[in-house]
């Protein structure tokens, strides 16, 4: 016996009715999002130059208070959002403010310090600075996405109550 092989026409493989409406959010990055919270944490290395150059002593905990009060940010807005993919846009914000750290680290060290410093100078730090921008958007997305799951679980859960005689 000879079956016939069906080939889908072009009509339906440019049609979107084959992908579900979650699996297309799942694959949404919510770029703008991405892009402007990449950018908020580049508060993080501008307050380090601001009080070198002040000639102010931190503690060893505030660069590490000020990462986690970034995490937490970046964790509640991706979190609290539905329409998006939490992970691929905090990784997305990772890298952002990966690149965002090393143009500011190239323009600033040559005003400030009259060279150049920074991954710029030191080209082999590019990658990981990258990579690991890349993981802290990666934590910081699956626990976004774990926001969103308990989010949507609690709407279901009281659509449910609503629902009941």
């Amino acid at each position: 016996m000879c079956r016939r092989r069906v080939i889908p026409s072009v009509d339906a493989m440019n049609s979107t009715t084959h992908t579900s409406p979650a699996k297309r959010v799942r694959l949404r990055v919510a770029w703008a999002m991405a892009i402007t919270l990449g950018l908020a944490a580049l508060v993080r290395p501008l307050s380090r130059i601001i009080t070198a150059q002040l000639g102010i002593e931190l503690d060893a905990i505030v660069p590490l208070l000020t990462t986690l009060a970034i995490s937490v940010v970046w964790i509640l807005v991706a979190g609290l959002r539905d329409r998006h993919n939490p992970l691929a846009t905090l990784m997305a914000a990772g890298a952002v403010y990966a690149v965002g750290a090393t143009l500011v680290s190239a323009v600033l060290s040559p005003v400030l310090d009259g060279t150049l410093a920074g991954p710029l100078a030191h080209p082999m730090m590019i990658p990981m600075l990258i990579v690991t921008n890349l993981v802290w958007g990666a934590i910081t997305g699956v626990i976004a996405m774990a926001v969103q799951r308990i989010r949507r679980n609690g709407r279901v859960h009281r659509r449910a109550d609503e629902d009941a005689p």
